[in-house]
């Protein structure tokens, strides 16, 4: 699969959301911006990071989604 194609299933295109919000935490751990002690609120941050990968907030898509 190349970089900018659309994963063709439900299950890869969880797997790359997951990977992708992976990464950005790995990333932002390394510049030192987060812990790497978890509470519930970090959860629940990630976890709707990888919601907002599979499935855009409708805000975010814009004005000229319709």
């Amino acid at each position: 699969m190349t970089p900018m194609q659309t994963p063709m299933t439900p299950e890869q295109r969880i797997a790359d959301a997951l990977r992708l919000v992976a990464m950005r935490l790995e990333r932002v751990l390394e510049e030192g911006r987060r812990s790497t002690r978890i509470d519930a609120n970090d959860l629940h941050e990630t976890l709707l990071s990888v919601a907002d990968e599979i499935d855009p907030p409708v805000s975010e898509i814009g004005p000229d989604f319709e």
